[in-house]
């Protein structure tokens, strides 16, 4: 969990960076406020994450620097992950790198899988919005990916993820993958297309003239999934307000019958204010269910 909140920081810091470059001289002042609060909130995040770090000499060190780091701006401050740190040989350290390493595999695959997105995104949408939103997320997605590709390096390139490969700038493209025009048949060559696009499970696609449509059809149904998710909330938190209305009901026939079969005035003053009240509070819950 440790490593996994680490790797979390990591992106914040790429998402941060981000946002810093979109604020500049001619920025509104709420624009600059909102960047200095989220550069606070995830400073706090980091000091609290460095803290529990289980290297017992970061923990030791933690009093002496964090004065410094807190006059850092956290954009620019290298989260101390297993692989920054000398391998001691201790079997903490080296189960430590080993988790880090099997977590670096999945950020690199999430991180093509956003980046194939945004490209894709970017090839359809044509508005100004749509494009710089886009274009955003190529960025910290590319740069996501790097970053676990550099501390793959380190910690070993494995026979079994050998699928990676260093991505540079000519590689974060579209060109000829969606290409209508080309011909599909035997013969057909791929070695111009970006090898982000040619991964494992990707030949036949990019084969596909119907590839692009394929793109959208995940997009629909992914946005589908969530409506149908929403669907479900909303029909479990009706029926969760009905048990209560009922409960409220049940409750306020409860103390009319103790009221009936009270034998004081104090036992009637007592069970008729009791009635009122889950009266009251079914009333309410039912005037938000019409």
């Amino acid at each position: 969990m440790w490593i996994n909140d680490g790797l979390e920081l990591e992106d914040e810091q790429r998402s941060l960076r981000v946002h810093a470059s979109t604020v500049d001289a001619g920025s509104t002042d709420r624009e600059r406020i909102l960047l200095v609060r989220r550069r606070a909130a995830l400073q706090i995040r980091y000091t609290a994450w460095k803290s529990r770090s289980p290297f017992e000499a970061d923990n030791q060190n933690d009093s002496d620097v964090e004065d410094d780091d807190m006059d850092d701006d956290f954009k620019d401050i290298q989260l101390p992950l297993p692989f920054r740190l000398a391998d001691d040989g201790t079997e903490v350290t080296r189960e430590l790198r080993r988790l880090e390493k099997a977590l670096r595999v999945g950020q690199a695959d999430d991180a093509l899988k956003q980046l194939r997105r945004a490209l894709a995104l970017q090839l359809v949408l044509l508005r100004d919005a749509s494009v710089k939103r886009a274009s955003k997320d190529i960025a910290c997605a590319a740069s996501r990916y790097k970053a676990a590709y550099r501390v793959l390096e380190i910690l070993g390139l494995s026979p079994d993820i050998r699928r990676f490969d260093v991505l540079t700038n000519d590689d974060i493209t579209i060109a000829h993958v969606f290409d209508s025009e080309r011909g599909t048949g035997r013969g057909y060559q791929t070695r111009d297309i970006s090898w982000i696009w040619r991964m494992e499970g990707l030949g036949a696609g990019v084969r596909d003239n119907d590839w692009l449509k394929e793109v959208l059809r995940v997009q629909f149904l992914d946005a589908k999934t969530t409506l149908d998710r929403w669907k479900e909330e909303l029909i479990l938190t009706v029926t969760e307000l009905r048990r209560t209305a009922d409960y409220f009901n049940w409750m306020s026939n409860f103390w009319a019958r103790r009221v009936v079969k009270s034998r004081t005035r104090g036992e009637r003053a007592h069970g008729s204010s009791m009635r009122v009240i889950f009266t009251e509070l079914e009333t309410k819950i039912r005037s938000k269910l019409t």
